[in-house]
């Protein structure tokens, strides 16, 4: 354990319990249980259950359970569970349940469950079931089941009433 304030740069290949301050580069082959403040960029190829606050663009190659404060853009190529307030734009190759406040655009190759609120412009190519409030438009090439709330509709023409 390594509780220092500003703690050189860290290897190993065990699991963590980091309380690091203002940490340098975090590097490690398995899981972490990470409570860090403004850290730096993380690279690790296993499991992480991540509590941070404003952090650097993150990347890693396996499953992650995220709960971020106004993250950088995250890339990953695994399943995802995603509670981000205000994330910017989000790219996966893989599953994702996303319960997402005002997030940017979203572009995926897989299936998707999606509760957003206010989104942008959603592109995919594969199945979506969507939970939509107040949509944009959506553009995809395959099927899909939407629940829309107040969706974005084009107004009818007119119409003329004669009476005699």
């Amino acid at each position: 354990m390594d509780r220092s304030t500003h703690p050189p740069p860290l290897t190993s290949s065990a699991s963590h319990s980091l309380h690091l301050s203002q940490p340098p580069p975090l590097t490690s082959s398995t899981s972490h249980s990470l409570h860090l403040s403004q850290p730096p960029p993380l690279t690790a190829s296993t499991s992480h259950i991540l509590r941070l606050s404003q952090p650097p663009p993150l990347t890693a190659s396996t499953s992650h359970i995220l709960r971020l404060s106004q993250p950088p853009p995250l890339t990953a190529s695994t399943s995802h569970i995603l509670h981000l307030s205000q994330p910017p734009p989000l790219t996966a190759s893989a599953s994702h349940s996303l319960h997402l406040s005002h997030p940017p655009p979203l572009t995926a190759s897989t299936s998707h469950i999606l509760r957003l609120s206010q989104p942008p412009p959603l592109t995919a190519s594969t199945s979506h079931s969507l939970h939509l409030s107040q949509p944009p438009p959506l553009t995809a090439s395959t099927s899909h089941s939407l629940h829309l709330s107040h969706p974005r509709l084009s107004q009818p023409p007119p119409m003329l009433i004669f009476r005699v």
